[in-house]
């Protein structure tokens, strides 16, 4: 699109500049003119001028030294062209490829051929005249600025002549043409109006159009105040003000008036025109095909008809999973498509797609048979079993991978190894078979049947290769079988040998089943002996530990003993030879049953002991010491103090902590003390009356008494007791349940 017309110019919409830049010397594609517009930051902002006006304070500057001419230059046009107002000026110019073609600046048209009646020039005449007429307006010369002006002197004086050029076509197209665009910020889309009011979204960067607004503008909330304001949106005041005095500021000179500027370009060349194709009566060529068609029907033989309907089908490489519904417009347009009715025809399309399919599955088959045989001649190649060797050794093989997956080659692969196993098998089983047909054609041809037992037989035959071959455990049963045949056939030699070797047969199994009973008799005698020993091995050993026992609680009476001293002392005792069958782990087990039991005696007599002389929580170790130590039973506890010490301490501990338990049950028990006592304290007038009158109550108990060493804790502790109650709330009714962890009901007392 233009600059300012939104016609399609080359090189930005600069008519004069694409005049130029497509002639012979112009540069390459890449090298455009550096085109800059002062005093403007947004560059599509030109499009909301009036169409065919230049912009105030826009100038294009462009790069005199860049424009070569080949008959004269900007600063020296050169020979100017006249031009004749009576008629149409065209310009010769260029494809892209360098094709000549011929364009209208005033009419936009192109065409490839020379118009006739009508003045050509040339690019650079373009160029010159256009400078010229600028001169001789302007009184300037050499300025590239004014060069649109000159062109709009050209084509006003041109107009002038020749009314026709500039009207619009009768088909209305100009109303079709783009009037205005405005582009839309952030986004490389523009709204660009039409000369009949209509409106479209246009993507230069995409080369995309679209009438409905895109996907990424639809979130948008100015697009609407764009449409309102249409193509002429004007500028606020303050903008035109700042663009203005810019412009003075740096161009020291007030803008130029806008100047109404022709759409020119040199436009794209003209697409090749295309043939006209005479319209044909469809339905009457379809009636004479059918005609021609239902003659030939008459005329050939029904197979003829459906091997040239499958030649169609062949040459139109129809696939064998499509189906008739759609490769019926298709096929419809050949003669040969009406060779057959349509019952026939569809059934007939149907049975080539069977066919087809068929064919194709029998040729992928093959194709996989193909490809199965190459990979186990591979395989014949490895004699290993182990796949991820083989996969490693072939992995570049073009047999190898033939396959995709590695799943199937593996399966292959142990396939073929289970085929290899299998075939190894029946070898060896066909080779058996004839082993055993060569031995029973030697006890035919040696007439073995007339002899009395087998023990003959072997001394006959044993030297020959057919016995040596035979399996020396399947031999006399080859020979029973070989019995058994003849004895079917009525050979009176045959049935005797086999009742000959049926009754040497019995009177082995007999000897053997006398033996079995002696081999079973031997081992249940042994069971038996084996179990008397260990029997009187267990009872020895408990008498050995009985004997063990004995001697530690006979010895052994101090706890102070270890391990080591008390089997130096028990050695020593003539009984030790007795125990001498038990293992040095099971003595020592028993020693420390032995040490633990007498510790747990010693301290429950200390326990007692302690407990007659009535010991409590505030009693001390030295008071109580100096009255239990000459008794008996402090001296036998342990040989240490220490050890006496701490067992008094614990024994001290374990009476606060029954004491303590005690109290906390002496306070559950108490009725005085309800979820109602707790507000009671706080709202009574003389502060610790309701709380002292329970502790009076509670003094009687022994159980309080008992923790007399913790003096007023005992107190703290009935107060931290009724705040727990009030925490806690009323108690549950009597009749009220609920479910405990096990999932059964259980009443809840108050």
């Amino acid at each position: 699109m233009s600059a300012f017309g939104f016609g399609e110019l080359h090189d930005g919409g600069n008519p004069v500049t694409a005049a130029f830049r497509t002639g012979k010397n112009a540069p390459k594609k890449k090298e455009k003119p550096e085109i800059i517009i002062p005093d403007q930051e947004d560059p599509d902002n030109r499009l909301n001028q009036p169409r065919g006006v230049i912009p105030q304070g826009m100038r294009s500057k462009m790069d005199p030294g860049k424009m070569r001419l080949a008959e004269g230059t900007v600063e020296n046009p050169g020979n100017s062209p006249s031009i004749d107002p009576n008629k149409d000026l065209w310009v010769e110019t260029r494809s892209p490829a360098g094709k000549v073609y011929f364009y209208n600046a005033k009419t936009r048209k192109t065409a490839w051929s020379r118009p006739k009646k009508a003045q050509v020039i040339s690019q650079q005449q373009f160029l010159a005249l256009a400078i010229s007429q600028t001169s001789k307006a302007t009184g300037t010369s050499g300025s590239v600025s004014l060069l649109l002006y000159a062109s709009s002197l050209i084509f006003s004086e041109f107009s002038s002549t020749s009314s026709d050029a500039s009207d619009v076509d009768a088909n209305g197209s100009s109303c079709r043409k783009p009037v205005g665009k405005v582009a839309v910020p952030g986004t490389p889309w523009a709204i660009v109006w039409t000369g009949d009011g209509r409106h479209f979204f246009f993507n230069p960067s995409a080369k995309l159009s679209l009438w409905e607004v895109p996907e990424e503008l639809k979130t948008r909330s100015d697009i609407d105040k764009l449409l309102k304001d249409g193509p002429n949106g004007s500028q606020s005041d303050e903008e035109e003000e700042e663009e203005e005095s810019v412009t003075d500021k740096k161009d020291n000179q007030p803008a130029p008036t806008p100047v109404r500027v022709p759409e020119i370009s040199i436009g794209e060349p003209p697409a090749k025109k295309q043939k006209e194709e005479p319209t044909v009566d469809l339905d009457a060529a379809r009636k004479i095909r059918e005609i021609k068609a239902a003659k030939q029907i008459e005329e050939m033989p029904l197979e003829v008809r459906l091997e040239k309907f499958y030649d169609l089908l062949r040459e139109n490489n129809i696939s064998a999973f499509s189906t008739y519904e759609r490769e019926e417009r298709k096929l419809e347009k050949d003669d040969r498509f009406l060779l057959l009715l349509s019952t026939a025809r569809r059934q007939a399309f149907d049975d080539f797609l069977a066919d087809k399919a068929q064919l194709e599955v029998k040729l992928r088959k093959a194709q996989k048979d193909e490809k199965i045989a190459k990979f186990e001649e591979m395989c014949e190649n490895w004699k290993g079993n182990r796949f991820s060797e083989f996969a490693a050794r072939f992995a570049r093989d073009k047999r190898f991978l033939a396959f995709d997956k590695m799943k199937e080659r593996e399966t292959l692969f142990f396939a073929y190894k289970k085929k290899l196993k299998d075939q190894s098998l029946n070898d060896s089983k066909k080779k058996k078979e004839d082993i055993k047909l060569d031995f029973m054609d030697i006890l035919d041809q040696k007439k073995c049947q007339e002899l009395k037992n087998w023990e003959e037989v072997v001394e006959k035959i044993e030297g020959l290769a057919a016995f040596k071959a035979a399996p020396e455990d399947e031999r006399r049963s080859w020979y029973v079988s070989f019995l058994k045949t003849l004895a079917l056939e009525q050979d009176e030699d045959a049935k005797l040998a086999l009742k000959q070797h049926e009754a040497e047969e019995k009177k082995r199994r007999m000897q053997e089943a006398i033996e079995k009973r002696k081999r079973q008799a031997e081992e249940a005698r042994g069971a038996i002996g084996r179990q008397m020993d260990t029997e009187r091995k267990k009872h020895q050993t408990g008498a050995a530990r009985d004997t063990f026992v004995t001697m530690l609680s006979e010895k052994i009476r101090s706890t102070d003993y270890n391990w080591d001293d008390a089997k130096s002392k028990l050695k020593k005792e003539s009984r030790w030879s007795q125990v001498s069958e038990l293992e040095r782990s099971e003595m020592e087990a028993l020693f420390h049953e032995h040490m633990d039991s007498l510790k747990e005696k010693r301290k429950k007599a200390y326990h007692q002991l302690l407990q007659e002389h009535k010991i409590n929580t505030t009693s001390s170790w030295k008071e109580i010491r100096r009255k239990i130590k000459d008794d008996v039973r402090y001296q036998k506890f342990s040989s240490s103090e220490r050890k006496k010490e701490r067992e008094f301490n614990d024994y001290i501990d374990g009476l606060g902590t029954k004491a303590r338990q005690e109290f906390q049950e002496m306070l559950e028990e108490c009725r005085l003390i309800t979820y109602e006592t707790e507000e009671q304290i706080r709202e009574e007038n003389e502060a610790g009356k309701i709380l002292n009158e329970i502790i009076e109550i509670l003094k009687v108990d022994s159980r309080w008494k008992a923790l007399a060493s913790l003096g007023s804790e005992r107190k703290h502790m009935t107060r931290g007791f009724v705040r727990e109650k009030h925490r806690a709330g009323p108690p549950a009714p009597i009749t009220a349940s609920q479910r405990n962890p096990a999932g059964t009901l259980q009443n809840k007392r108050p």
